[in-house]
């Protein structure tokens, strides 16, 4: 996947698509509930702000997904390959290449907030890499040469080679 900005139409349809497969195969247990900022203010999201989530529709619902009776079903009808950290490692990489390309001429305080939400990504997508099993320790290391392409272009491997106490700024901005 090309890294290449997703118009807020894209956006739009595919929070409707994934919110409609959610509904489908959990009939309706389970809802996204939406984070404090619209789509309006998508490019100026804080790497902090509340986020959408998929929330249960009653602690009954949790309850029975955390149970040993579903457990055992939803590890029987899921493949022996399926790995949920490498889903999700895969999932901020895609995410973060829809933010478009660093060097298609955005404003500095615009390519900053940007940097900033991938470094918060980034730190994501390595915690789920540290959790890929065995079997898909190759794959992910694929995964993880895309995400240090991608932060590179966008000069934050200096964030994420410091602690957050010393973090210097993309680009010299302060």
């Amino acid at each position: 996947m090309k890294m290449e900005a997703m118009s807020e139409d894209e956006i739009r349809l595919r929070i409707e698509a994934v919110t409609g497969r959610l509904n489908s195969r959990c009939k309706g247990f389970l809802k996204v509930k939406e984070g404090s900022l619209g789509l309006d203010d998508i490019n100026y999201i804080p790497h902090d702000a509340p986020q959408p989530t998929v929330q249960y529709l009653h602690r009954t619902v949790r309850d029975y997904i955390k149970s040993s009776r579903a457990q055992e079903f939803l590890h029987s009808s899921t493949s022996p390959n399926f790995d949920p950290s490498m889903q999700l490692c895969l999932a901020y990489i895609m995410g973060v290449k829809t933010w478009g390309d660093p060097q298609s001429g955005m404003d500095s305080i615009d390519h900053h907030m940007k940097a900033t939400m991938i470094v918060a990504c980034a730190e994501k997508c390595l915690r789920q890499a540290s959790e890929v099993g065995k079997e898909n320790e190759g794959a992910v290391v694929g995964l993880l040469d895309e995400l240090k392409t991608i932060c590179a272009r966008w000069n934050c491997l200096p964030w994420l080679e410091q602690d957050d106490a010393t973090q210097p700024q993309p680009n010299g901005v302060h």
